[in-house]
């Protein structure tokens, strides 16, 4: 059986330094856009796309950020980072968007208003105090924020969007945060260089592909031809170290009509970032020309 690459699972302790900076420092930006937009768009609808690109971006940031530059290989690390990363997020978002609700029932103007000018020692007051947050959230539950039509949400309707914004954006956040798998070479402490040759023909039978990879046939790979974007395909992902290590990952792209009647791509591994020898790299390079 051809070998397939494995994490180490060590990590740079200078991703702890950036995972704290990110948590500390970006996050709380994040948690201030996210917030202000809530309190500025009064549709509920656009509001959970909000939530799902709040996720979305921290994920993101902690897998370019913490993931990639902290050179991490620990895919348990990996998963408490995002964990962690998506509570932090998520704790300085709802003490900011207090803070906004907060300083607008002390003014005269509307939250979307009065949002501009942010109350710092008001914010400082609330994030250092946890409990008395929660209290407040509570009390804010009761009486209701917003509406549709003409009822307010408040009570356990309330709770039950709160709790599956929460579950959304960790949602996201956790399984936007990745990379941690990636080849990496513990030799020269850097990353596998990747390309992408796509779109190729759709790998009908991945037993037999990865049977030529075990046995050393290349007439399947010599055979394959290109694909089209339209239909049914496969992408290639060769990865490269300066050791002259080389992994493979094939990837087929399944054309599907969900139920809007949309067509889609559904992702299907043929292979997984299985070790290859330099003759094989070579044929796949020279179908990227």
């Amino acid at each position: 059986m051809s070998q397939t690459y494995t994490p180490s699972g060590k990590f740079s302790i200078f991703s702890i330094l950036l995972f704290l900076i990110l948590a500390f420092l970006v996050f709380p930006l994040l948690g201030y856009i996210y917030a202000l937009c809530l309190v500025n768009i009064p549709f509920v609808y656009i509001n959970f796309l909000l939530s799902w690109g709040f996720g979305m971006s921290i994920g993101f940031l902690l897998s370019k950020v913490v993931i990639s530059f902290g050179k991490v290989r620990n895919k348990r690390l990996e998963l408490i980072f995002g964990i962690l990363g998506g509570f932090i997020a998520l704790y300085f978002h709802w003490a900011i968007w207090l803070t906004l609700i907060m300083q607008s029932s002390f003014s005269t103007e509307s939250v979307g208003s009065s949002s501009t000018s942010f109350n710092f020692s008001l914010f400082q007051s609330i994030v250092t105090h946890p409990v008395e947050l929660f209290k407040t959230v509570t009390e804010i539950n009761g009486i209701g924020t917003w509406g549709i039509k003409s009822s307010t949400i408040k009570g356990g309707f309330l709770w039950f969007i709160w709790a599956v914004e929460f579950l959304g954006i960790m949602f996201f956040a956790i399984t936007a945060t990745n990379g941690a798998e990636l080849p990496f070479c513990e030799v020269t402490n850097k990353w596998f260089k990747r390309k992408t040759i796509s779109p190729m023909a759709f790998i009908k039978d991945k037993d037999a592909f990865l049977a030529s990879i075990e046995n050393s046939d290349y007439s399947y790979f010599e055979a394959l031809e290109k694909g089209d974007k339209a239909f049914d395909h496969s992408s290639l992902f060769l990865y490269n170290s300066e050791m002259g290590e080389n992994y493979l990952t094939v990837v087929n792209h399944i054309l599907k009509v969900n139920s809007k009647g949309e067509s889609e791509f559904e992702d299907d591994n043929v292979v997984f970032q299985v070790n290859i020898n330099d003759n094989l790299v070579n044929i796949i390079d020279n179908k990227s020309n």
